[in-house]
């Protein structure tokens, strides 16, 4: 999962599988846009706090919310810890 982290989240598969906002679940579409603390998939935006993620990656990754929060090009150019 470290790997998905650090990688580029614009343009991949997601659904919302679990939310503190209960609106967010089931939210799924292509991640169009990040910013430090949202997500834009298909044009819904969602706090990256309140979610938890399954990238539609090659190996469909479950991601909490609270570990990419920031923006993506800190993320990705982050050492790896």
């Amino acid at each position: 999962m470290a790997t998905l982290i650090r990688l580029e989240l614009i343009g991949k598969k997601a659904e919302i599988v679990a939310s503190k906002n209960k609106s967010y679940i089931g939210i799924k579409g292509t991640i169009i846009d990040e910013t430090k603390n949202m997500l834009n998939i298909d044009g819904k935006k969602v706090l990256k706090t309140l979610v938890t993620l399954k990238i539609d990656d090659n190996d469909r990754q479950i991601l909490d919310g609270n570990e990419i929060v920031g923006r993506s090009y800190e993320r990705i150019k982050a050492k790896k810890s």
